[in-house]
This record gives structure tokens, C-alpha cells and sequence, in this order.
């Protein structure tokens, strides 16, 4: 049995090393020119700073306005887990545009989810006149 683990370890160390080479190897910035980036790439990037600019847009809106109201946590634990999951995905298929957007998610998952605990707790400090609504 024991025998039989270590050959499944190895195998699966293996597939993790070789696909950290093609991480490495397989895109157009391992080469160190963005020139070399194909159409394919330029709309994945693209695409990538569109959604990333629109999540931190939300998460500074929060942020600047220092409540939680209208916001679900289940949003950002929801948005988290996927962002997770699609990282490692990413990482183990050796997808740069979709490990870099994935990880800038999680970040921005982990400030959601953190100024969310903070602003629903005290919406007295938060808003002196009282009048904004507390997201629960």
C-alpha cells in the first residue's frame, strides 16, 4: 500500500513539475517581449483588467464610503472560493493571463470580505445620522 502511494505522489509531483514548465516556458512573457503576445492573449489581458477594474472600483466604493450596506458577504465568500479555486486551476494548466487575474481576485475578495466585517459592525461610527442601511 504504502509502495503504491509513493508512486501516485511521485506521478502527481511530476505532472506539477511539468506543468510549472510550461508555465515558465509556455507564454509570451517568458520570452520577456509583450510584443510576442498573440490576439488571443491581448483580449485575456484585456478582459482581465476590465473585470479587475470594476471589482476594486466596488471594493474602493465600499471602502470611501466606509459602510456595508447593500453588500452581501456571500458575494465576496462566493467570488473567494471561486477566485481560489480557478488560482490553483490556473497555476496547475499553466494559464498566466487566468492565474494573474485569479490571484488579484482572491486580494480583492480578502479586502471585500475584510472592510465588510468592519463596516457592519459599527454603522454608528460609520454613519453619524444613522440613515444608511446596515447589509446583514
Amino acid at each position: 500500500m504504502a509502495a503504491r502511494s509513493q508512486a501516485l505522489s511521485k506521478r502527481i509531483r511530476r505532472k506539477i513539475s511539468t506543468k510549472r514548465t510550461k508555465l515558465y516556458t509556455g507564454s509570451s512573457f517568458a520570452s520577456g517581449s509583450i510584443v510576442n503576445m498573440n490576439i488571443t492573449e491581448i483580449i485575456g489581458w484585456t478582459s482581465s483588467l476590465i473585470l479587475l477594474a470594476t471589482l476594486i472600483k466596488q471594493v474602493y466604493k465600499q471602502w470611501s464610503e466606509r459602510t456595508a450596506a447593500g453588500i452581501s458577504k456571500w458575494l465576496f465568500i462566493g467570488q473567494l472560493a471561486a477566485s481560489v479555486g480557478f488560482t490553483i486551476y490556473s497555476y496547475l494548466t499553466g494559464n498566466w493571463i487566468f492565474l494573474a487575474t485569479n490571484a488579484a481576485l482572491t486580494v480583492n475578495n480578502f479586502i471585500g470580505i475584510s472592510l465588510w466585517l468592519v463596516f457592519r459592525r459599527s454603522p454608528k461610527e460609520n454613519d453619524p445620522g444613522g440613515t444608511k442601511r446596515v447589509a446583514t
